[in-house]
């Protein structure tokens, strides 16, 4: 994914967008669960699906080809994460917060590049 969007793209707002989606996600998972331990880039990962997902959606699944099974496991996971369903079948905590603040930017930066893209 991080590929596609990179040779689409370009590395620049591959760059970007990681970085943001990894920043925010994991200072978002922190300040509401009150600082907890945790770590990983599933956030910056949810960011990255995120903005495939806005861009795909504006071009009919032709920017990325991603499949949309893909897409549906990632709303289907993250609101599975959210029910603590997880945890009985010992997958642990998970970093939710983390997963839904960086889908949210990956959202947020689709339609900042789109609406640049415009102008």
């Amino acid at each position: 994914m991080g590929s596609k969007i990179e040779i689409i793209d370009g590395k620049r707002i591959f760059f970007t967008l990681f970085c943001i989606s990894a920043l925010s996600s994991n200072l978002g998972q922190y300040y509401i669960t009150g600082g907890y331990l945790f770590g990983g880039l599933s956030g910056a990962v949810y960011g990255l699906l995120g903005y495939c997902f806005i861009l795909d959606l504006d071009n009919r699944g032709q920017r990325y080809d991603l499949p949309n099974a893909l897409y549906v496991f990632m709303f289907f996971w993250l609101l599975i994460g959210f029910t603590g369903i997880l945890g009985v079948f010992g997958f642990g905590n998970i970093a939710n917060i983390a997963h839904l603040v960086g889908l949210i930017c990956g959202f947020i930066t689709a339609l900042v590049v789109n609406f640049l893209k415009k102008i």
